[in-house]
C-alpha cells in the first residue's frame, strides 16, 4: 500500500471515530502533499487521541491513579505526529490511620499528602510548517499593464522536524484541616519543565535574508507554589467565614540557541518578563545643566538636541558613554534589569457573615508585584504622540516647563525621532510603573424577610432584598490613567498600549422572590 493510500485510510479511521477536531475534514489531504485549491485551504487540521485511566483506592487511605494519552496531530509530518503523555498521582490519608486520633486528637482532623507527575502535549502552532508554501496575494503594490495583478511570493524556510511541545509537571501537596474542620489549608509546590517549545530557531546570520522558521527550539522551567487558608466558625445565630488564596511562580529559559546571549532574544537564564532599562531619576533643569553633563557623558545613543526638561540618563559603567554596549548579558552597556512584567504573588480574599437573615459577602483580589513600562506611543501615559489618536487628560498635563520644574513627565515635544520625544521615552527607572494592586472586586448585602412575616402571604414562600457592587475600590500606585488589570504593552504603535474598554463600577439593587 502506498504512502498516500495509508494516510487516506488513517484519516478515514479518524473520521469514523468522530475524534476529530478540524475546520474542514475534506481539506486534510493537504497534509499528504496534494495540490492546494480554493476549496482546500492549508489552515485546516485534525487530531486523533486515545486515552485510558486506572484508579485504585484502598480503604480511603491509599489512593493511586494512572492516566495515559496517545495523541496525534496532522499539523506535524508523518513520523512526528504522535506523542505519548502519561501521568500518575498517589495520595495518602494519614488521618485515617489507627494511630492518628490518639496521637493528635482533633488538632488535625485531616492530613493528606499528594504526589503527582504528569505530561501534557501542546500542538498550538501554525499548521504544516514542514511544507514549503508559496504565498499567493492579490493586488500587487505596482501597476502592471494597467492593473494590479495577483502575485506569488518566495516560500519561507520550513521546519522539517517540528513536533509536540511537552510539559512535565511534578507536584507535592498537602490538604489539612484543624480544630474540627474550622481551619483548613492546602499547600502545593510544583515544578514544570516545558521542552521542545515552539519558537524561532535561534540566532542566525543576517545574511540569511528571511525570518527563521518556528522549531522546537527552547526549554522552560517554571517553579511555583499555592497556599489556601480558610476559617469558618459561628456563635449562635452569627456565622462567618474567611478564605485566602496566595500563589506565586516564575519561569526561566533553560535551553535556547543564543550563543552570544543577546538580550533582545531568549537566552539561557532569562526570566520571562524581565525588563532591561537605563538608570534615570532626574530631568535636566537648565541649559547649564545640559552643557555640564554632556561635556562628560555622551548621550548620542538616545538622540540629539538636548534641552532642559529632557531625561538625564546615568553612566553606570563609567566609560563616559550611555548606550546598550554589545546588547548582550555580558556587556549590556548601561542597562540593567529594572523590573518584570509577569504578575507575582497573586492574592484573593473572600469572606462572608450571616446573622438572623442578614448576609454579607466580600471579595478582594490583587497582585503583589508587577512592573509596567509604557511604550513610546502609549498615549494614555505620554499624551501627545504626533501621530494622532492622542489622549490629553489631566494626568498627562504634569509635564516639565520653567513654571513646573518638578514635573513628572518630560518636556513636551511636537515630533518623535532622535531630535524629538523619542529620546525621553527609553525604558528607564524614572518611568517604569508599579502595577501591583488590590481591588475590592465584589461586595453584596442581603436581607431575607423572616418566615413568620411572610406567612401572611401564602403565595410567596421567600422574599430577599439585596444590593451589590462591582469594582468599587482599587488601591494601586500605577499611573492614574491605567487599570492595573489591563496594563500591558500591546496594540499598534499609532494607538499605543493598554487601550481597552475600562472595567465598569457597577452598583445594583434587587429583589428575589420565591413562589
Amino acid at each position: 500500500m502506498g504512502y498516500q493510500q495509508e494516510e487516506n485510510d488513517y484519516f478515514r479511521l479518524v473520521t469514523s471515530k468522530r475524534d476529530v477536531i478540524a475546520n474542514n475534514l475534506n481539506s486534510i489531504n493537504v497534509a499528504i502533499g496534494d495540490v492546494i485549491g480554493p476549496n482546500n485551504p492549508i489552515d485546516t487540521w485534525s487530531t486523533l487521541g486515545y486515552f485510558g485511566r486506572f484508579s485504585y483506592n484502598f480503604k480511603e487511605k491509599y489512593l493511586f491513579e494512572f492516566n495515559g494519552r496517545y495523541d496525534g496531530s496532522s499539523k506535524f509530518e508523518d513520523g512526528d505526529r504522535f506523542g505519548f503523555f502519561p501521568s500518575a498521582a498517589i495520595g495518602y490519608n494519614a488521618h485515617l490511620e489507627d494511630f492518628w486520633e490518639p496521637a493528635f486528637g482533633n488538632a488535625f482532623t485531616q492530613f493528606k499528602v499528594r504526589l503527582s507527575y504528569g505530561q501534557l502535549g501542546n500542538q498550538n502552532v501554525d499548521s504544516y510548517l514542514y511544507l514549503s508554501n508559496i504565498p499567493i496575494n492579490t493586488r500587487l503594490a505596482w501597476i502592471v499593464d494597467g492593473i494590479r495583478p495577483n502575485h506569488a511570493g518566495i516560500p519561507g524556510i520550513v521546519s522539517p522536524e517540528i513536533t509536540w511541545e511537552t510539559s512535565t509537571t511534578k507536584n507535592i501537596g498537602f490538604d489539612m484541616a484543624f480544630l474540627n474542620n474550622r481551619l483548613t489549608s492546602t499547600i502545593d509546590i510544583y515544578n514544570r519543565e516545558t521542552e521542545n517549545m515552539f519558537g524561532p530557531s535561534g540566532a542566525l546570520p543576517a545574511v540569511l535574508g528571511t525570518a527563521p522558521p518556528q522549531t522546537n527550539s527552547a526549554s522552560l522551567k517554571t517553579t511555583g507554589w499555592e497556599l489556601t487558608l480558610g476559617w469558618r466558625d459561628g456563635i449562635g445565630d452569627f456565622n462567618y467565614r474567611v478564605n485566602m488564596l496566595l500563589s506565586d511562580n516564575k519561569s526561566v529559559i533553560t535551553e535556547y540557541h543564543n550563543p552570544n546571549n543577546v538580550i533582545s532574544n531568549w537566552y539561557v537564564g532569562k526570566e520571562i518578563g524581565e525588563i532591561w532599562g537605563f538608570e534615570a531619576e532626574e530631568l535636566f533643569q537648565s541649559t547649564q545643566d545640559v552643557e555640564s553633563y554632556l561635556s562628560n557623558v555622551d548621550l548620542s545613543y538616545f538622540g540629539t538636541g538636548w534641552k532642559p526638561g529632557n531625561v538625564k540618563y546615568l553612566d553606570l559603567n563609567g566609560d563616559g558613554v550611555v548606550n546598550v554596549g554589545d546588547n548582550t548579558v555580558e556587556n549590556p552597556g548601561d542597562r540593567r534589569i529594572i523590573g518584570n512584567t509577569e504578575p507575582r504573588y497573586r492574592i484573593s480574599i473572600n469572606g462572608g457573615l450571616s446573622w438572623k437573615g442578614i448576609d454579607f459577602d466580600v471579595l478582594f483580589q490583587g497582585v503583589g508585584k508587577k512592573d509596567y513600562m509604557p511604550s513610546d506611543y502609549a498615549t494614555l501615559f505620554w499624551g501627545w504622540n504626533s501621530r494622532g489618536h492622542s489622549n490629553v487628560t489631566e494626568a498627562v498635563l504634569d509635564y516639565w516647563s520653567e513654571d513646573n520644574p518638578g514635573a513628572y513627565l518630560p518636556l513636551p515635544m511636537e515630533s518623535g525621532g532622535r531630535n524629538g520625544f523619542d529620546k525621553d521615552r527609553a525604558t528607564s527607572t524614572r518611568y517604569i510603573q508599579d502595577a501591583s494592586y488590590i481591588r475590592l472586586k465584589n461586595l453584596s448585602v442581603g436581607y431575607s424577610i423572616p418566615a413568620h412575616i411572610m406567612a401572611s402571604i401564602p403565595a410567596i414562600k421567600g422574599l430577599k432584598l439585596y444590593a451589590s457592587g462591582e469594582n468599587l475600590m482599587t488601591f494601586t500606585q500605577l499611573w492614574e490613567n491605567f487599570d492595573p488589570e489591563l496594563a500591558d504593552v500591546r496594540g499598534s504603535g499609532r494607538i499605543g498600549d493598554s487601550r481597552a474598554y475600562p472595567l465598569a463600577r457597577t452598583i445594583s439593587f434587587g429583589v428575589k422572590v420565591q413562589f
